[in-house]
C-alpha cells in the first residue's frame, strides 16, 4: 500500500487524516509530569474492610505493648520523663484546658502533647505517668497502622510495607528521649508519617480527611513541619483540586496558627541565631541519620568521631549505594522520582532542625531516619514492578534485595530492642507522688510541692489540692 507523508497529513490508500505533532519540549514536559504525577497513585480502596478492623485492633494493641516492653529498668508505667512531668502534667493540673493548649513551649504550640495531657489529667494523678506512657505508645502504634495503609498503593511488597510500618514503633534512633513520652518529642513520627500522608491519594473522604488529620497534629505539634512544604506543593500542582491542594492547604494553616504567638510576642522563646556551622551537617546527617537508621543507635556509638561509628558510617553508605544504583538503573521508573523526593525531604527535616537548635541531638534524626528508609523501601519494593522486558533473573535478584532489606530492618531493631536510658534509673512516679502527699497534709491547701521525674534535675510543682484529692 503506498503512503506518503506532506507536512501534518497522512495520505494512504486514499484516505487522509490529520496527525497532530507535539513539539518536542511540550512532549518532554508533559513526559515529566505524567512521571511526577506517578508519585500519588491513586489508592482506590475502602478505608477500613470489615475484616480488618479486627486486624488493625490487634495491631495497635500489639504495638502499644511492644513499645512499652521496651523501656527498661523501672520500666515506662511508673517513670515520668522531663517535660512530659515538668511541663504537660503541671500545666494540665494548674490551668484550663484552653489555656493549656494555647500556651507555648520551646517557642510554638504542643497540641499531641497537649492532648495526651488533657486525657491523662482525666485520670487520679497516681495514673498519670501510666496514663502518658500508653497513650504515647498507642499513638505511636495508630501511626505504624497509618504508614502501612497510606503506602498501601506504592508498596506493593507487603514485607518491606510491613517492616517499614513497624520501624516507626520499633524506633530506629533517639530513644533516649522519645521513647513512650510525649515530652516535646512525639511528633517526630508523626512527621514522618505525614510524608506519607501527603503522598497518599485515596478516593474516599473518609480517607482523605484522616490523611489531612495527620498532617494537623504533626504541624500543630512542631511548625518545622513547613519544611515538607515541597511535597505538598508539588501535589498541588499536579493532582489539582481539593485532592491536591488540600493537605497544603492544612499545612499551610497550622504554620500560620504556630506562627502566631511569635507575631505578638506571646511566646517563651524567640528566635536564635545559629549556633552550628552548616559545614558539620553532612557528618552529622551521615552518623545520626544514615547509619542510626539501617544499624540503629547502639552499633555506631554516640561519638561522630569515633573509628566505629566511621565504620558503620562506611557500611551505611555502602548500603545506600546499592539501593542508588538499583535507583539509577531504573532512573526513568516513577519509584526513583520518589525516592529522590524522600531523600530531599530527610535532608531538608533533619538540616532544618539541627541549624535552628544549633545542636544535633538524636531526637532530631528520627523523622529524616524513617523517611530515608521509606525511600529505601520504596526502591527495593518497585525493582520489578516499574519495568518491562526484565532480563533473566532479575526477579530473583530483585525479591532478593527485597527480602535482604527486610532482614536489613529487623536486625537494626533487634539491636536496638531494649532500651536502657536515663528514665529507666527513676525516680518512681508513685513514690514520688506518695512523699508529696505527705508533705502536703502538713502544708496549707494552696501550697504546693515538687514530685520529681526522670531525668536527675527535672521535676513537676503540683498543687497540693491536686496531690491529696486527686
Amino acid at each position: 500500500m503506498a503512503s506518503r507523508r506532506s507536512g501534518g497529513t497522512l495520505v494512504a490508500a486514499g484516505r487522509v487524516g490529520v496527525t497532530h505533532r507535539r513539539p518536542r519540549g511540550l512532549a518532554a514536559r508533559t513526559e515529566l509530569s505524567d512521571r511526577l504525577r506517578s508519585v500519588f497513585p491513586l489508592d482506590s480502596g475502602p478505608l477500613a474492610r470489615p475484616g480488618n478492623v479486627v486486624g488493625v485492633l490487634a495491631a495497635l494493641v500489639a504495638g502499644t505493648l511492644v513499645s512499652l516492653a521496651r523501656q527498661g529498668g523501672i520500666g515506662a508505667l511508673d517513670t515520668m520523663w522531663a517535660e512530659d512531668g515538668h511541663i504537660f502534667l503541671e500545666q494540665s493540673v494548674r490551668l484550663s484546658v484552653l489555656d493549656a493548649f494555647t500556651t507555648t513551649y520551646a517557642g510554638y504550640l504542643h497540641v499531641v502533647p497537649r492532648t495526651i495531657a488533657a486525657l491523662a489529667a482525666v485520670l487520679p494523678l497516681r495514673d498519670a505517668a501510666a496514663g502518658f506512657a500508653v497513650l504515647s505508645a498507642l499513638l505511636l502504634a495508630a501511626t505504624a497502622v497509618f504508614v502501612y495503609v497510606a503506602s498501601g498503593a506504592t508498596l506493593r511488597h507487603r514485607p518491606v510495607r510491613l517492616v517499614l510500618a513497624a520501624s516507626f514503633v520499633v524506633l530506629p534512633v533517639g530513644q533516649g528521649e522519645v521513647l513512650n513520652n510525649v515530652a516535646a518529642n512525639l511528633h517526630f513520627p508523626l512527621m514522618a508519617a505525614s510524608v506519607w500522608a501527603l503522598l497518599w491519594n485515596p478516593r474516599g473522604r473518609a480517607s482523605s480527611a484522616l490523611a489531612a488529620g495527620v498532617v494537623a497534629l504533626a504541624v500543630l505539634s512542631d511548625p518545622t513541619m513547613i519544611l515538607l512544604a515541597p511535597v505538598a506543593l508539588l501535589r498541588g500542582l499536579l493532582l489539582r483540586g481539593a485532592r491536591g491542594w488540600a493537605p497544603g492547604a492544612v499545612l499551610l494553616a497550622g504554620f500560620v496558627v504556630q506562627m502566631i504567638p511569635r507575631v505578638t510576642g506571646n511566646t517563651d522563646r524567640a528566635f536564635e541565631p545559629l549556633a552550628l556551622s552548616p559545614l558539620k551537617i553532612p557528618v552529622y546527617y551521615a552518623h545520626n541519620v544514615v547509619a542510626g537508621g539501617l544499624f540503629g543507635d547502639r552499633l555506631p556509638g554516640r561519638s561522630v568521631t569515633s573509628p566505629r561509628a566511621a565504620l558503620f558510617i562506611l557500611l551505611a553508605v555502602m548500603v545506600l549505594g546499592v539501593f542508588a544504583a538499583l535507583a539509577w538503573k531504573r532512573r526513568r521508573a516513577p519509584s526513583t522520582w520518589l525516592a529522590m523526593i524522600m531523600v530531599g525531604q530527610s535532608v531538608l527535616l533533619y538540616t532544618g532542625p539541627v541549624l535552628l537548635a544549633g545542636a544535633a541531638t538524636p531526637r532530631y534524626a528520627l523523622a529524616p531516619a524513617l523517611i530515608l528508609l521509606s525511600a529505601a523501601a520504596v526502591i527495593v519494593d518497585r525493582a520489578v514492578t516499574d519495568g518491562d522486558n526484565l532480563a533473566v533473573g532479575e526477579p530473583r535478584r530483585a525479591g532478593f534485595l527485597q527480602h535482604a532489606f527486610v532482614v536489613l530492618l529487623v536486625f537494626a531493631m533487634a539491636t536496638g530492642f531494649w532500651m536502657d536510658n536515663a528514665r529507666g534509673d527513676g525516680p518512681r512516679f508513685s513514690q514520688e507522688l506518695a512523699a508529696g502527699r505527705a508533705r502536703c497534709a502538713a502544708l496549707p491547701a494552696s501550697a504546693a510541692v515538687t514530685v520529681r521525674v526522670s531525668p536527675s534535675g527535672w521535676s513537676a510543682n503540683l498543687p497540693c489540692q491536686a496531690v491529696l484529692d486527686r
